[in-house]
């Protein structure tokens, strides 16, 4: 296996720009994944990778070949890059054994690489004759991905694989398909517009705004420390507060915090980010700097709305309590920040 390098990737569609100078490199083994909204050009990017498209300037290499940009591109069904579609694109006249097996090479379909395959995305072989439309969306899911998988690519392609499935059964098909790349080292690159997903999913999140790479980088290090504001609110929920810097110190209407990461263009006014986790809810403090003026719940979590300072920002604040109805608008509370905060231009 080898390190994908993709440099000044560049795609018109209709004349107008879908890509702009994409830089991506994803080290072999790893598992990326790139997030960004509808009509990023995500899907754009998987299509090019795989050799679908072909980009109008760029070059995309894989170790020493190069696989676009040059003279003589490498067709799709040479590059060694498996691609996973978003509906599995499974062929119903098949069986599953028939799907695995489709992309395999004839010594192959003899051998038991399709047992192999199919133990490794948990795909029993009581479902071996079973059609795709006898299977749940999560099997389907898994079947797509054996395929993928058994003709041993160096670089497997998900465009947003879980998207259609129900929250529950996309948490479990993710973290099955997590586990069988992990055991497969094959290099993984997931394109999505679920940032939790993005940032659960491997090694690198590479954010794709505009046709472009914004940012990418350890899942932890973006989240914790995103490079613009845009950034930050794409990323989860994001509280941005009012502040002054100096000395290391943002003030707030929350009192005084330290700056853990500064991204201040100029001197003056700027924001201040506080993620919700954050944030703590006292209604029986005795020095009162908000109030509560909304409380709704949904599951497990409370979403409760306060206005700072005397009724200027209102903050709603997700906030996970067993005790729900300690909360009631009309109440006064304390409300404070642990940790620091990441400053940007207001």
């Amino acid at each position: 296996m080898s390190t994908l390098t993709l440099t000044d990737v560049t795609k018109h569609l209709g004349g107008h720009p879908v890509l702009q100078n994409v830089d991506l490199t994803v080290p072999r083994g790893s598992r990326t994944s790139v997030v960004g909204a509808s009509g990023s050009g995500k899907s754009t990017l998987l299509r090019i990778i795989a050799g679908f498209d072909a980009p109008d300037a760029g070059r995309i290499s894989l170790g020493d070949v190069l696989l676009a940009g040059g003279a003589s591109p490498v067709p799709a069904h040479q590059r060694g890059v498996g691609y996973v579609a978003q509906d599995g694109a499974l062929f119903p006249h098949l069986t599953v054994e028939q799907n695995i097996r489709f992309g395999l090479s004839r010594p192959a379909r003899r051998s038991t690489r399709v047992a192999e395959v199919a133990e490794l995305v948990a795909i029993g072989a009581n479902l071996f004759g079973r059609y795709p439309h006898e299977l749940s969306g999560g099997q389907q899911q898994r079947v797509a991905l054996a395929r993928a998988l058994a003709p041993e690519p160096q670089v497997v392609l998900l465009d947003e694989p879980f998207s259609a499935l129900d929250t529950g059964l996309r948490a479990s098909t993710r973290e099955a398909v997590i586990q069988a790349l992990e055991h497969s080292g094959v290099t993984t690159i997931l394109v999505t517009h679920d940032q939790d997903e993005a940032l659960s999913f491997g090694d690198q999140v590479a954010i794709l705004a505009g046709g472009r790479i914004s940012q990418a980088g350890p899942p932890s290090e973006v989240y914790d420390n995103p490079g613009t504001a845009d950034i930050a609110d794409f990323l989860g929920d994001s509280i941005f507060l009012p502040c002054e810097v100096s000395a290391g110190e943002a003030r707030t209407v929350l009192g005084s915090h330290p700056v853990r990461h500064d991204h201040r263009a100029a001197i003056g006014l700027h924001r201040a980010l506080v993620r919700p986790a954050q944030l703590a809810i006292d209604v029986g403090s005795t020095s009162p700097n908000a109030t509560i003026v909304d409380v709704q719940s949904v599951g497990s979590t409370l979403y409760v709305t306060v206005t700072i300072g005397g009724g200027g920002e209102l903050v709603r604040v997700p906030y996970v309590t067993p005790v729900p109805e300690r909360y009631s608008a009309g109440q006064d509370a304390r409300v404070s920040v642990t940790g620091g905060v990441v400053v940007y231009p207001a």
